[in-house]
């Protein structure tokens, strides 16, 4: 567990690095597919949000080679607003969808206490871990996590923080199943400088009965008129010498216009450090990036392995990402499977294959009904849709619902036993439709939704 844990935290500072202005600016249009190649399949994800620009349904489909979707899972996200109170996967089962997992949170004045994690098998819910958050004047100071229900109280992991006086975290430390004897406890400490106030540095203790051990220190080097992160040194405690030695060694170099161009990364081995990888990032005259590209030392030079290029830009956004080996890599320009790294809209997200199609959306809100009331009209969206839209949960806990063609002919019915958004009549001709919704203080709400497959 340490090293998995050492090991998600150093990533996870690398990326506030290295990502803050990796493919292109903020608010730009909204992701609604991606056609992502793996191997020799092809698997098509689609994604739909509400009007606050949350995604609250991602669904995934194999597309075999007449460019034919089945769909394979899906994730459902519900909202208040920003707050998310419930997270819902699905697999498809046959004819229908099957849910999976469930993550809910409960919040108070928008700030998460508790998370709880169920599994479901035929329907019926398992509740497998519980974290409970306490806070004391806004800032996070334990996190407790239950096997099984609350109330059984076996305690898997309990996580506690300590401030400074600026309120960064200082120490946080992890205890496991206090039933368990002699088990390895972690502890992080922060250290930060005193005058820049960025983090220099970052120590890993394992914790035995009450003596603390150290186990690897990360150093923190930064420029100093940009404060971008230049330079990151990785030891290990040698218990016998009683000294850090070196274990790994990150460089990071920037261009005029503060974006990341060059990645080194070395381990140390006797006296020296041997270098093992280089990524180098082109961009345009217009700051967005063109290529990532792989080398390592072969025959005491550096040879290309792969390119990860982008390409297709519209609106400042990249429409097609390709993974190709390079000559040292195997046959020049033939896809190779990597971890892409992109924007799915603001947030920097990783995705493995050799090829990615992205497709994009400024049209996240409801259309406007233009021959039902105001009063008892309902949030649709995307509207058109292709057949799977989703009806508004921010202000309505829907029980049933109804569709009906322009005729007055209904259709297709359901009650919400899972309280869900998701509204799937795809196997229906395009034209226009009437959704009616009832809601759980028997309000009726109705909406038109038309159906266009072309879009």
């Amino acid at each position: 567990m340490k090293n998995s844990l050492f090991k998600a935290i150093s990533v996870s500072i690398i990326l506030v690095f290295l990502f803050n202005n990796f493919l292109y600016p903020e608010n730009k249009a909204l992701i609604r597919e991606i056609i992502a190649h793996e191997n020799d399949s092809v698997f098509r994800f689609t994604y739909l949000f509400d009007n606050f620009k949350n995604k609250v349904v991602e669904n995934k489909y194999f597309v075999n080679e007449n460019n034919t979707s089945y769909p394979l899972s899906r994730i459902e996200w519900i909202y208040d607003r920003q707050n998310c109170l419930l997270q819902r996967k699905q697999q498809w089962k046959g004819s229908a969808w099957e849910t999976t997992f469930l993550i809910e949170s409960e919040y108070v004045d928008n700030v998460k206490q508790n998370e709880k994690h169920f599994s479901v098998s035929n329907n019926t819910e398992h509740i497998e871990k519980t974290f409970i958050n306490n806070y004391e004047n806004g800032k996070l100071l334990s996190v407790k996590s239950n096997k099984g229900a609350e109330a059984d109280q076996k305690v898997m992991q309990f996580s506690q923080f300590i401030y400074d006086n600026a309120s960064r975290v200082r120490i946080m430390q992890i205890d496991g199943d206090p039933d368990v004897e002699n088990q390895i406890r972690q502890k992080l400490q922060y250290i930060y400088s005193d005058i820049t106030g960025r983090l220099d540095s970052l120590i890993y203790f394992d914790i035995q009965r009450t003596q603390e051990l150290k186990k690897q220190l990360t150093l923190f080097f930064y420029d100093e008129a940009t404060g971008n992160l230049t330079l990151q040194i990785q030891k290990k405690w040698n218990e016998v010498a009683a000294k850090w030695e070196n274990q790994a060694k990150s460089e990071f170099l920037y261009n005029t216009g503060g974006f990341l161009i060059q990645e080194i990364y070395s381990h140390h081995s006797g006296y020296f450090w041997e270098v093992n990888t280089r990524y180098d990032y082109v961009f345009d005259s217009q700051g967005l990036l063109q290529s990532k590209i792989m080398s390592q030392p072969i025959y005491n030079q550096w040879r290309k392995i792969y390119t990860i290029e982008y390409s297709q830009i519209e609106n400042n956004q990249p429409n097609l990402m390709e993974s190709k080996y390079n000559f040292w890599g195997g046959n020049t320009g033939e896809p190779v499977e990597n971890f892409i790294p992109y924007y799915f809209n603001d947030e920097i997200s990783i995705m493995e294959a050799s090829r990615m199609e992205i497709k994009y959306t400024t049209d996240i809100t409801t259309v406007e009904p233009n021959f039902i009331d105001q009063a008892d009209w309902l949030k649709i969206y995307p509207n058109p849709s292709n057949g799977v839209f989703y009806i508004s949960t921010q202000k309505h806990n829907i029980q049933s619902w109804e569709i009906y063609n322009f005729s007055g002919i209904k259709i297709k019915s359901e009650i919400n036993h899972i309280r869900t958004g998701i509204v799937d009549i795809s196997d229906f001709p395009d034209g226009i439709y009437v959704v009616k919704a009832l809601t759980n203080d028997n309000n009726e709400l109705k909406q038109k939704i038309i159906i266009h497959r072309n879009q």
